[in-house]
């Protein structure tokens, strides 16, 4: 009904449809094939219907690029599409009662309005076919460059400057490349080519002494990079790749920013990232100042600086990996800095994985391990903001030992009147040479709920926990704390586990070794992220109240995306959460022989066998761990 299909291919019968058996009913306004395919070549047991449109040399031939954009692109959407182009067969093409009743209800795609005069002849035909609904009033264009090309030369090449100076501007501002429009433009690169930058565009934006590669984006422009590299010449003055302007509103898909000063620069603009990987830079491989900011499916490593930096912006990172920087990602200034499903590893400087200096800093079902911080804060440094933690895992990371008073905070060190909440999470294997091995919180205040803190160590006070000055640590909300290698006075300073929360030190009355209360190994168990994993028996399972797990903000769910309150240890009751930032399922659900929490462990995040149904949940399936071998 009312689709588009063409432009397929087969090595056997039917380009575009094969009928094998059943039977195949159209007649309801379709576009089918294009004109560099015969009719019989496009469909095999199959004949458009009166009322469809057959494209095909056989029918009424129109190219495909007649029809539609070849090309998948978001031109600003939330999904990517192929936009119908002026004159297409499908403009206008059915009766637009039927698009404006359900299912359709009178939107396409987008979610832009259906039904729209596409063609200029008012009729009551005007829905498009196919996904998209054409509207004569929205301007974009789509700007081609050719492979390598950086420089304005006018040789008959589109080169990657002059799209983007296209693209600012409305009209052929350089003949070689498609003129910009007043809307949103999309740039597509070439696969997998290299534009290497001999120099700074010019002084746009100069910003920390250095140039933009580019010219500065001032309008709604989309880069579609297609894996193509944009990067500076090894002889290039200090460069800033791309910067977004005030007016800019950048997005970059599938695109490689190595070995600048800066990969990307929002200035007061708004960006998003996905699919992309910006490498190497010298200082900060994505500076968002004063802007809006997403980082989706990215990797961002090998900074001078940190990966990303946040001033007085709104960055949001998402399915990302910052790994291998100066500092991981930081937020300054009173800026908002939300982390959901991100792995922050391997980063090492002044502070170690994530710093917030004012301002908001949310973090949900990531993980941050392996950081240094070589002053404070190993895993997160917050100063005098607020800290919101869920469902998420700090794992070892450190501080190291500096006179002066520096070194604190292993896991997490928090300090002018700093708020810090922390809720079913992880903080285990973090190290300080100074004091607070897993959190150090001084002055401020701190609140911990369903949370294991254990396995840190401190080569001052508070392996577990130290909180210093005037700082308020509110507990007794079922955690697990501490672990038999150590004492209770060894693992916390100036703070006292509640009634309703463990003590698992030596000399408390429910001692328990780490390797009993969840494996001390960081490994992949499933979801996005690696968590730690709980083990039978440990008093972290079904310690908690199950409808506090069940609302929100964990929404019945653990770090991996694993469902929460699952009986874990065979005795049914109102607890049935695990502290921590994962849920044990030992239970053998599907009868497979196999635990449910091994075949959480599977390839695609449980689904090794990739049909869309957790293993654990399929009998005739048994899914063993990626890191299981054989």
């Amino acid at each position: 009904n009312r689709s588009i299909v063409a432009g397929n291919d087969a090595g056997g019968e039917g380009d575009e449809i094969a009928r094998v058996d059943g039977t195949v009913t159209a007649a309801n306004h379709n576009v089918f094939g294009h004109s560099d395919e015969t009719t019989a070549a496009a469909f095999y047991g199959f004949s458009p219907g009166a009322s469809d449109f057959d494209a095909t040399s056989g029918g009424t031939p129109t190219a495909l690029t007649g029809i539609l954009d070849p090309i998948l692109l978001a031109h600003g959407s939330p999904t990517p599409f192929h936009a119908l182009v002026p004159g297409s067969p499908a403009l206008d093409n059915a009766p637009s009662a039927a698009c404006s009743a359900a299912p359709i209800d009178g939107l396409d795609q987008r979610g832009q309005p259906r039904n729209l005069d596409g063609d200029g002849a008012p009729s009551a035909d005007e829905c498009d076919s196919g996904a998209i609904e054409l509207d004569p009033a929205e301007d974009f264009t789509t700007i081609h460059v050719a492979p390598g090309e950086v420089t304005i030369a006018a040789n008959g090449l589109c080169s990657i400057v002059e799209a983007v100076d296209n693209a600012n501007h409305t009209g052929p501002t350089h003949a070689d490349c498609e003129p910009g429009s007043p809307g949103a433009d999309t740039i597509v690169l070439p696969a997998g080519s290299t534009f290497t930058l001999p120099n700074p565009y010019g002084a746009y934006y100069r910003r920390f002494e250095c140039d933009a590669g580019l010219p500065g984006i001032t309008g709604a422009v989309t880069i579609q990079g297609n894996g193509s590299t944009i990067r500076p010449d090894e002889g290039a003055e200090c460069m800033n790749t791309v910067v977004v302007a005030e007016t800019g509103n950048l997005t970059v898909d599938q695109l490689v920013l190595p070995d600048a000063h800066m990969g990307l620069l929002i200035e007061h603009g708004r960006a998003t990232v996905t699919g992309s990987l910006v490498k190497d830079s010298s200082w900060v491989g994505i500076y968002n100042y004063f802007g809006l900011l997403d980082v989706i499916h990215t990797k961002v490593s090998g900074s001078g600086g940190p990966g990303v930096a946040n001033w007085r912006g709104t960055t949001t990172a998402t399915d990302s990996v910052i790994a291998g920087n100066s500092n991981g990602i930081n937020s300054e200034t009173n800026g908002a800095l939300t982390i959901e499903r991100c792995t922050i590893s391997g980063n090492s400087g002044t502070f170690g994985g994530v710093l917030g200096f004012g301002g908001t800093v949310t973090i949900t079902d990531s993980t941050i391990s392996d950081n240094t911080g070589e002053s404070f804060g190993g895993g997160i440094l917050e100063i005098g903001g607020t800290l919101v933690i869920r469902n998420s895992t700090i794992s070892n990371n450190r501080t190291l030992y500096e006179p002066g008073g520096k070194g604190h905070g292993g896991g997490i060190y928090a300090y002018g009147d700093a708020m810090v909440e922390i809720t079913n999470s992880t903080l285990i294997g973090n190290s300080a040479g100074g004091s607070g091995g897993g959190i150090l919180i001084e002055d401020g205040s701190l609140t911990l709920s369903r949370t294991i803190v254990a396995g840190n160590t401190a080569g001052g006070a508070g392996d577990e926990i130290a909180a210093t000055g005037s700082a308020i640590v509110t507990a007794n909300e079922h955690n697990l704390f501490s672990d038999d290698a150590k004492t209770t006075a060894a693992a916390f300073t100036g703070f006292t586990p509640g009634a309703s929360d463990l003590d698992a030190s030596s000399d408390s009355a429910t001692p328990f070794a780490l390797a009993e209360l969840l494996d001390p190994v960081l490994a992949n168990n499933g979801g996005p992220t690696f968590t730690h994993a709980l083990v039978d028996g440990s008093p972290a399972i079904d310690s908690a109240p199950s409808a506090d797990c069940a609302a929100a903000p964990l929404n019945g769910l653990d770090q991996r995306g694993q469902p929460r309150n699952l009986d874990g240890n065979g005795a049914p009751s109102a607890d049935e959460c695990d502290s921590g930032a994962f849920e044990l399922e030992p239970v053998d659900r599907d009868a497979d022989g196999v635990g449910g929490d091994t075949e959480a462990g599977a390839p695609n995040g449980g689904d090794g066998n990739d049909d869309g149904v957790p293993d654990s949940q399929q009998g005739n399936v048994t899914s063993l761990p990626a890191s299981a071998g054989g």
